[in-house]
């Protein structure tokens, strides 16, 4: 019934687009407020440090334990108090499909009360292995009515994915998983999605990858490269960041521009209005967090995060209480400090609630370029 109607009201483009618009203000945060005494509903679950990529714009792999939680370890940590509200998980690494135990802990993830969707992030060189566990995790998830996304990178078009990558020959096999989970999408997955970080070494050949995209019929999200404490990339940061290379960074301006002109879904559109005037001068966020106040991460060995990209470890949950050390004063002094001074100003793209003020600029934005500027052509 409902997607009757939504193919009526698209018949009437004017309407419809109203009513995008009308939903996308009603799902605006309308004021800044943060509630830290909530248990989190979003756990970013990196499950291993262990990866078969040597990425520009990671450094996950140097001087980092490899090991990783057994699987009653991970039963019990789990099973913690601080993930009772637990909604959403999202598992990547390392490489998610070479963590010898991933099976095991879908099979004790999907049993939590209130979960809802499972998502993976893979750089997909692992073909074989990724279809048959793919298969296994969307079997086992459809029986507890877990919706499963899998997501995978795409930086580049041939030898410039396989530059970003680090490694020769693997675009490829990226190529080839992608196309086998996309032609028989019933059998591994709801839903997926393929994502692009643009970087010094892909930045200028990014056009190439968005007509391969489209001559495939694939969708690609882009992102910029930061900064990143899970990835212990600080010491690489300036080898590959646009932000830092005033020609870099012009180009993924005008790309970004050029996205915000051609995706259709309009929180795409505002997604890429937001990094393109971040990359235009003005860096305070407009991004939605669900980390500010809803979120925790939880990495293989078993040490908890406020976020990836800035939060120090708050200790470990192998012997200690999830609650106590997420809510102990101390470290809510540390969560407060990152949303003062390091949340304004990062460009990360974590989904979230984005700010009434800000929504309201960006149909500013699109109303004066469609209407105002038409004057002036």
């Amino acid at each position: 019934m409902i997607n009757i109607i939504k193919n009526k009201l698209k018949k009437n483009p004017k309407i419809y687009k109203i009513l995008q618009v009308l939903k996308f203000l009603y799902n605006t945060k309308w004021i800044k407020s943060y509630k830290f005494n909530k248990h989190p509903q979003v756990l970013q679950f990196p499950i291993t440090n262990n990866c078969n990529s040597k990425c520009v714009m990671c450094n996950v792999t140097s001087n980092i334990s490899k090991k990783e939680m057994t699987v009653d370890e991970f039963k019990k940590i789990i099973n913690d108090d601080i993930f009772k509200e637990i909604k959403l998980v999202g598992i990547n690494g390392g490489e998610p499909f070479l963590c010898k135990n991933l099976i095991p802990f879908i099979e004790i993830l999907v049993k939590k009360e209130k979960l809802e969707s499972i998502n993976i992030i893979s750089n997909g060189f692992l073909t074989n292995s990724i279809l048959e566990k793919t298969k296994k995790i969307y079997e086992i998830c459809k029986k507890y009515n877990i919706k499963f996304h899998i997501s995978f990178s795409l930086d580049g078009y041939g030898k410039i994915h396989d530059k970003v990558r680090g490694i020769p020959n693997v675009f490829s096999k990226t190529i080839e998983t992608i196309s086998s989970i996309v032609n028989n999408k019933e059998f591994y997955c709801d839903s997926y999605d393929i994502g692009c970080t643009v970087v010094k070494q892909n930045v200028d050949y990014l056009v190439e990858l968005e007509s391969f995209a489209e001559k495939m019929n694939w969708n690609i999200k882009f992102r910029l490269g930061i900064k990143n404490e899970r990835l212990h990339n600080s010491k690489i940061y300036d080898g590959f960041s646009i932000l830092e290379d005033k020609q870099a960074r012009q180009s993924a301006k005008e790309f970004f521009f050029g996205q915000i002109l051609k995706s259709k879904n309009l929180y795409d559109q505002y997604k890429y209005w937001a990094i393109f005037t971040y990359l235009d001068g003005d860096e305070n966020r407009k991004l939605g967090c669900d980390w500010q106040e809803n979120g925790i991460t939880l990495d293989g060995e078993g040490n908890i995060y406020y976020c990836a990209v800035e939060s120090p470890c708050i200790g470990n949950l192998k012997n200690n209480d999830g609650s106590k050390l997420f809510f102990c004063k101390e470290n809510l002094k540390v969560r407060t400090n990152i949303r003062k001074n390091k949340c304004k100003k990062c460009i990360h793209d974590y989904v979230g609630q984005f700010e009434y003020k800000n929504v309201i600029k960006f149909l500013y934005w699109k109303f004066n370029r469609k209407f105002v500027m038409k004057k002036y052509r």
